[in-house]
């Protein structure tokens, strides 16, 4: 949602952190395959605090 400022200043937030469920977002990939540079570009994408020791 976008606030402009000096048109929204009379806009307050409200924290609404407790009225929505935490979403976890899983990957999986079969031991045996090996990874591509698709799927490691692919997991970077979705979560770039991962290392690549954390990936493999």
């Amino acid at each position: 949602m976008a606030v402009e400022a000096g048109a929204d200043d009379d806009l307050i937030a409200i924290d609404a952190s407790g009225l929505f469920p935490r979403l976890t977002t899983w990957i999986g990939f079969d031991d045996d395959l090996p990874l591509k540079p698709s799927h490691r570009a692919f997991i970077q994408l979705l979560a770039p605090h991962l290392s690549d020791q954390q990936i493999d």
